[in-house]
C-alpha cells in the first residue's frame, strides 16, 4: 500500500477556511502471471480485489475521515511471467475545524487563537442631526449625543 496523492476543493467560505481534502491510496499486487501475458492472472486478481473490498471499501482510517471508496484499478505492468496490478482507494475529510474548542488546522485558525477574547464594545454616537449651525453643511459636529456599553461573557 502507498499513499499516491492527494487531491483539494476550492475554499468554500469567505471569512475561514474550509476545504474538502481527498486522500488517495493504491495497493499494488504483484502475481505470477502463469504465462507471459498474464491471462492466468485474472481469476486471482478478481478474488483480490474483492477481499481489498471487503477490508476497505467504508472503513474509516481516522475520526475525520468519510468512509473509504474504491476509485478503481489498472494493469501496471506484466513482465515476463509477473503480473502488476494497482488499487485505488480514496477517503475525505474536511481541513479546517467546526468549533473553535478544536485545535488549529491552518494558519488562520491559529492566528484568530491569538487573539484576546472578545469582552464587550462602546459606542459613541454622533448623530447627523442637529447640525452645527456654524457648519456648512448638514452633518455630524463632533459632538457625542449618545453612548452605549455592552460587555459580554463567554
Amino acid at each position: 500500500m502507498i499513499a499516491t496523492g492527494d487531491q483539494s476543493t476550492a475554499n468554500d467560505l469567505q471569512n475561514v477556511i474550509r476545504q474538502s481534502i481527498t486522500d488517495t491510496i493504491d495497493v499494488v499486487v504483484v502475481l505470477d502471471g502463469g504465462d507471459k501475458r498474464g491471462q492466468e492472472a485474472s481469476e486471482q486478481l478478481h478474488a483480490l480485489r474483492a477481499e481489498l473490498w471487503r477490508a476497505l471499501v467504508g472503513w474509516n482510517p481516522d475520526h475525520d475521515y468519510d468512509a473509504m471508496q474504491y476509485t478503481g484499478g489498472a494493469l501496471v505492468q506484466i513482465s515476463g511471467d509477473r503480473v502488476t496490478y494497482r488499487f485505488g482507494f480514496a477517503a475525505q475529510f474536511q481541513l479546517g475545524r467546526n468549533t473553535s474548542d478544536q485545535p488549529a488546522e491552518t494558519w488562520h485558525e491559529a492566528y484568530l487563537d491569538g487573539l484576546p477574547g472578545f469582552t464587550g464594545a462602546t459606542i459613541e454616537m454622533d448623530c447627523v442631526d442637529p447640525a452645527d449651525p456654524n457648519l456648512k453643511s448638514p452633518g455630524p459636529d463632533g459632538r457625542i449625543e449618545a453612548k452605549f456599553t455592552a460587555e459580554v461573557t463567554p
